[in-house]
């Protein structure tokens, strides 16, 4: 049986983990940068990755790590996991994984060891991620992880004043999910096939608060309302003057690139 002195210190270690996971399911005890990095990281139900996490957090808290070095940690967390989630790779493995990190973990040296630790993990390169970026089904994920890769985008094209992220906006296909013959004419012979595949892809999404108003308007409908957009993401888009299968492509390019330096190994 425990002593009384080893029974305290253990209870006091639980409470403590304890306040840790609340820091992290709360998202708002903690640094501003921790708050947001954990309110990103629970969009994509990273729990497995938790014990690592609380584990860090008493070392920021003891000062063995700084907060930063926390935040940065997390941020690779978050690549770790989005990068998988496009390229595919099976998630059955995260929890072994995290498993194991939160039990060899270190504090000295910490974000090298972290970085080093998730790239012996498969961390998708640049390439791959890149690659498969373009034609990712994103829409057909969780529309709040779609939200948060397209603010993601959206905030990369560093505006001086950023669009109201936190008001009402919707995602618009911008090759519609109901085709008109219009629409079915710019897309030409492969109209099916094109309409299959890229129809969720990056490329043919976007943000705005026209909706409504866009529907399955035709191409040249819709730009105009585009260009009057807040949002970069869309304003990109009015400068093509047809929306077939190589603008969606290029345009999902475009984006991956944009991506690689989000979500950066």
């Amino acid at each position: 049986p425990l002593s009384e002195g080893s029974a305290v210190a253990a209870m006091t270690r639980f409470a403590n983990f304890a306040w840790h996971y609340r820091r992290l399911r709360q998202m708002e005890l903690g640094p501003a940068a921790f708050n947001e990095q954990a309110k990103r990281l629970n969009t994509w139900e990273v729990a497995v990755a938790y014990p690592f996490l609380m584990k860090a957090i008493e070392w920021a808290e003891e000062g063995d790590i700084t907060w930063d070095m926390l935040v940065e940690a997390m941020e690779m967390i978050e690549s770790f996991v989005i990068r998988r989630t496009v390229c595919h790779v099976p998630t059955n493995r995260l929890r072994g994984l995290f498993t194991r990190m939160a039990g060899q973990a270190q504090s000295s040296d910490f974000v090298d060891w972290t970085r080093n630790y998730l790239i012996q993990s498969d961390w998708p390169v640049d390439e791959w991620f890149r690659d498969a970026f373009v034609t990712f089904q994103l829409y057909g994920n969780r529309l709040d992880r779609t939200n948060l890769i397209l603010k993601s985008l959206e905030l990369d094209f560093g505006h001086r004043e950023h669009p109201d992220l936190g008001g009402s906006f919707t995602i618009e296909h911008v090759m519609p999910q109901q085709l008109t013959e219009e629409w079915a004419a710019m897309l030409g012979s492969n109209v099916v096939d094109i309409h299959s595949r890229l129809l969720h892809t990056p490329g043919n999404l976007t943000l705005t608060a026209y909706n409504s108003e866009l529907g399955n308007r035709p191409f040249g409908e819709k730009k105009d309302l585009l260009a009057q957009s807040n949002f970069a993401l869309s304003r990109d888009i009015a400068a093509c003057d047809t929306w077939d299968e190589d603008a969606i492509l290029a345009r999902g390019r475009a984006l991956a690139q944009r991506a690689l330096g989000i979500w950066p190994m």
